[in-house]
C-alpha cells in the first residue's frame, strides 16, 4: 500500500478499463444494446479492468445486467491471517495476497460482485446465494440459480463408427498430423518439463522411448480426465487408482494375455505457468506405476496432453471437421474426475450427456456435489456414477473399473438413465423457462 509498484499498478488497470468503457460504451450506443449477460466476469478477479469497465458502462447508460457468476474468489480461499494453526491452504488463497493494501481491496471487494440496481446475480449453485444474501446484504429477490444448459450436441448415440472418427482426428492432433503417435519418454519429458512449460503443444508419453500409439484402435482403453492440470483436480489419482487396476489380478490377467489392449490416460487442458509443479508431481506417479509394473505392460500405457487442441493444419487435407467438446468426451471409455473441490462439476453432467460413465469424488462444496448428481432428487433424475475412493482401491471397486473398461455392454442402462436424467434437469428448454425467469 503506498510504494510505486502499487501506483503503477493502479494506473495501468485504470488505464486499461478507460480503454475497455470506450470500446464497449461504443458497442452498446451503435447496436442499441439495452442488457447485457457477462459470463463468469464478475466472480473471476483476473477480469479486473473488465469489470470495472462494466460497471461503469452499465451504471451510466441504465443498462439491465444479468451476471452469470461461476467460482468466487472467497470460495475456498482466505488471508493468511485468518486462518487456524496447521489449517491447510486454500485453493484461491492467492487471490488474497495484496489484501493488506487496503484501498485496492475495498474497491475489490465492492466489485465483486457488483451490487448494481439494475443488476441480477445468476450463481451457480443455491450455496452461493445463499452466502451473497447472508453475507454481502444482496437483495433476495435479485439473486438467482443457474447451474448450466447441456447443449443437445451432446446427446448422440456413440456409434463405433463416430467414436473411431473422434479418436482418429485427436490422432492427428497429439501426433502433429502424422497417422502414427511417437510417444515421448517419461524420463525425457521430464527432464524438457520448464522449457515444455513455455510453449505447450501436444504430446504423448510412454515408459521408453521407441514406443508406437494408436488411439483408433477399439483395443485403446481410453481414460478421460476433462479438465487443466491444477493441484485440486487431483489428477495423479488417477494414475494410483489405474495402477491399482494393472495390479488387480483378474485385469492383469486379461491385459497380459491380450497384447492389443493399450491403456491411455489423456488430460485435455493445458497447465497454466505457475502449476508446473502440480504437472510434475503427476508424471512423477506416472514413472512410478511404469517401474511398479512388468516392462511389456508398462509398454502398453500411456499418458497424453492435448493441452486444450480441438483442430489441427492437417485436418483440411483429411477432410476433417474441427473437434468441438461434446466429440472430445466420446474418445473415451470412461470419465475420471476426482477433483478436490468445485463450483459446479460440469464433467459429470457432461459425460452422462453423453452416455460416458464416470469416477468421480464428493468434492467440496458437498452440498454443490449433492446437487450436481441429484441425490434428492427422483431415482430417475439422479445421475449414476462411481466414487474414487479416498484410502485406497478394494477388489470390489476395481472389478466395477474393470467392467466399464473392458465390458462396456454392461453399462448400457446406467449410460441410457443417465442421458434421461441430463435431458430431464438440464435441457435447452430448462435454460430458456429460467431466462424468462429473469426478464419478468
Amino acid at each position: 500500500d503506498g510504494s510505486d509498484v502499487s501506483k503503477e499498478m493502479a494506473v495501468e488497470m485504470w488505464r486499461q478499463a478507460i480503454e475497455f468503457s470506450n470500446k464497449l460504451s461504443g458497442y452498446l450506443e451503435e447496436n442499441n444494446i439495452s442488457m447485457l449477460v457477462p459470463v463468469n466476469i464478475a466472480s473471476n478477479p483476473g477480469n479486473f479492468a473488465i469489470m470495472l469497465a462494466i460497471i461503469m458502462v452499465t451504471e451510466a447508460f441504465g443498462t439491465f445486467v444479468i451476471s452469470s457468476n461461476h467460482d468466487y474468489y472467497w470460495e475456498g480461499g482466505k488471508p493468511a491471517d485468518q486462518k487456524n494453526a496447521g489449517e491447510e491452504p486454500g485453493v484461491r488463497d492467492h487471490f488474497f495476497r495484496n489484501c493488506e493494501n487496503r484501498s485496492f481491496f475495498r474497491l475489490f471487494e465492492s466489485m465483486y460482485p457488483w451490487n448494481g440496481k439494475r443488476w441480477l446475480q445468476v450463481s451457480i449453485n443455491t450455496r452461493q446465494s445463499e452466502t451473497l444474501v447472508r453475507k454481502f446484504g444482496f437483495p433476495e429477490e435479485k439473486t438467482f440459480e443457474l447451474g448450466t444448459s447441456i447443449s443437445d450436441d451432446f446427446f448422440v448415440d456413440a456409434l463405433p463408427g463416430y467414436v473411431y472418427s473422434v479418436r482418429e482426428r485427436m490422432n492427428y492432433i497429439i501426433s502433429d498430423g502424422y497417422s502414427r503417435i511417437r510417444p515421448v519418454a517419461i524420463i525425457d519429458h521430464l527432464n524438457d518439463l520448464t522449457d515444455w512449460m513455455q510453449h505447450q503443444v501436444p504430446v504423448a508419453i510412454g515408459s521408453r522411448s521407441g514406443l508406437s500409439l494408436d488411439l483408433r484402435k477399439p483395443t485403446t482403453l481410453y481414460c478421460l480426465q476433462p479438465t487443466r492440470v491444477v493441484e485440486r483436480k487431483r489428477i495423479e489419482m488417477d494414475i494410483e487408482m489405474l495402477q491399482s487396476l494393472v495390479l488387480h489380478e483378474p485385469f492383469r490377467k486379461e491385459f497380459e494375455a491380450y497384447r492389443a489392449y493399450q491403456l491411455v490416460l489423456h488430460v485435455t487442458g493445458p497447465t497454466p505457468i505457475e502449476h508446473e509443479d502440480d504437472l510434475r508431481s503427476v508424471l512423477t506417479a506416472y514413472r512410478k506405476l511404469c517401474e511398479s509394473i512388468p516392462e511389456d505392460m508398462a509398454e502398453r500405457i500411456f499418458l497424453v496432453f492435448s493441452v486444450g487442441n480441438e483442430y489441427h493444419r492437417s485436418f483440411e487435407e483429411n477432410g476433417f471437421d474441427r473437434l468441438h467438446i461434446e466429440d472430445i468426451y466420446h474418445l473415451a471409455t470412461g470419465i475420471l474426475f476426482p477433483s478436490e473441490t468445485e463450483g459446479r462439476g460440469l464433467p459429470i453432467l457432461e459425460s452422462s450427456a453423453g452416455g460416458i460413465p464416470i469416477i468421480c469424488s464428493r468434492y467440496y462444496p458437498e452440498e454443490v456435489f449433492a446437487e450436481v448428481v441429484g441425490e434428492n432428487l427422483p431415482d430417475e433424475e439422479q445421475i449414476k456414477y462411481l466414487l474414487f475412493p479416498e484410502n485406497g482401491y478394494d477388489a470390489k471397486f476395481l472389478d466395477k473399473v474393470m467392467d466399464m473398461m473392458l465390458r462396456p455392454d454392461k453399462m448400457l442402462e446406467w449410460k441410457e438413465h443417465n442421458k434421461e436424467a441430463v435431458k430431464n434437469r438440464y435441457s435447452t428448454a430448462t435454460i430458456r423457462k429460467k431466462f424468462k425467469e429473469f426478464f419478468k
